[in-house]
């Protein structure tokens, strides 16, 4: 089989990340496969490094400018006519929208969606076009992939496309030979592992810390990994209340980086606005940690009591009195991070990739008998 696939940005992400263990599974079946993307980062290196190929697309930025669209789509649709895919798979709502409208059913074509531009906790303006082009580019795709149930009923709720044009691909990925340790007596470091900017919440974690007891945040540590336009303002915010001693920031890592410094951590967190099904809680999750994580979109699905806590963004003193009880207790990180784990292996890579192919195969059946 010949899979193409297009995404807007080549850098570390969730999207991203689901690629990567869609290629490797790739590998296996020894298909040909493209990947089209902006820049020459992380994703572009895996995939030259599986052997496959990449294309680059710097016309891929976020923008309403037409001509820059226009450029975008003319590239695309040239390396669509060169690699000739039996299907072609876009990822992430921007690459969705170019990739669908630009080949307006030529090729069959799967849209992942990454969450929605009108779930819940998204402006009322964003809603308003996120709807209107969803449903209009849902015309020009075959099947498109939920990435939780929460996810479907709400493209359901807004009539995106019929109930049988969707399907639920919950997302997975294996991590290897990583797990956290637990000691009593030491530091409790905790880790915040996202890009500054919306829909993250990093200056919320830092509210929440500053109404901890200091006794309590002398036991404990943040590590916030990650750039992004907000990081200034929650440096600056750690400096203005005196928290710095107690917050160290990174730049992006890798993301064995990022693991690294995961299976150094005790507890993880990850405070949002909204949220598709993101990848790094399952990887913390995987590694052994116990989460703290906005109760948001689709999140329920994967993260119940038995493997961390949900918290109301508005509840702040809920978030830290929920950061104090994982802090003081090394007893109840252990069990709650070991269960995790547990729950965390079956949104596994082996899973999500057998799904994902299993579409794949049946609308490239479908698409050769009607051709």
């Amino acid at each position: 089989m010949r899979v193409f696939y297009f995404i807007t940005k080549s850098e570390q992400g969730g999207a991203q990340t689901v690629i990567f263990e869609l290629l490797k599974k790739h590998k296996e079946r020894n298909d040909f496969v493209c990947v089209m993307a902006e820049g020459e980062n992380w994703l572009a290196q895996k995939t030259k490094e599986l052997g496959f190929h990449y294309k680059q697309n710097d016309y891929m930025v976020k923008t309403y400018n037409p001509l820059v669209l226009f450029h975008a789509a003319l590239k695309y649709r040239k390396a669509i006519k060169e690699f000739s895919p039996d299907i072609v798979s876009c990822h992430s709502s921007f690459s969705g929208f170019v990739g669908r409208f630009s080949l307006l059913n030529e090729y069959p074509v799967v849209y992942t969606a990454h969450g929605w531009g009108f779930t819940d906790g998204t402006s009322r303006v964003r809603k308003i076009i996120s709807i209107i082009g969803e449903k209009t580019a849902g015309f020009f795709c075959k099947k498109i992939i939920c990435v939780s149930f929460f996810d479907k009923k709400n493209a359901l709720r807004y009539h995106i496309v019929p109930k049988n044009k969707m399907v639920v691909i919950q997302n997975g990925v294996s991590i290897e030979n990583r797990q956290t340790y637990y000691e009593k007596n030491k530091i409790v470091e905790i880790i915040f592992v996202a890009r500054f900017a919306l829909p993250k919440q990093q200056m919320l974690l830092l509210e929440a810390f500053k109404l901890l007891p200091h006794s309590v945040q002398e036991k404990s540590h943040i590590t916030f990994v990650g750039d992004g336009l907000s990081k200034q303002a929650v440096l600056d915010y750690s400096i203005e209340h005196n928290l710095q001693k107690f917050v160290t920031f990174t730049h992006s890592l890798s993301r064995d980086g990022a693991l690294d410094c995961m299976q150094k951590s005790d507890l993880f967190v990850l405070l949002s606005l909204w949220e598709g099904l993101p990848m790094s809680v399952i990887e913390a999750m995987q590694i052994g940690l116990p989460v703290v994580v906005s109760d948001v979109c689709g999140i329920a699905e994967i993260v119940d009591a038995s493997v961390g806590t949900l918290v109301d963004n508005k509840d702040i003193d809920m978030i830290a009195k929920t950061l104090e009880s994982f802090i003081v207790n090394v007893e109840k990180r252990e069990k709650i991070g070991n269960s995790a784990r547990i729950k965390g292996l079956l949104f596994n890579a082996e899973r999500m990739s057998n799904e994902v192919f299993y579409l794949y195969d049946e609308i490239y059946k479908n698409y050769k008998h009607l051709t």
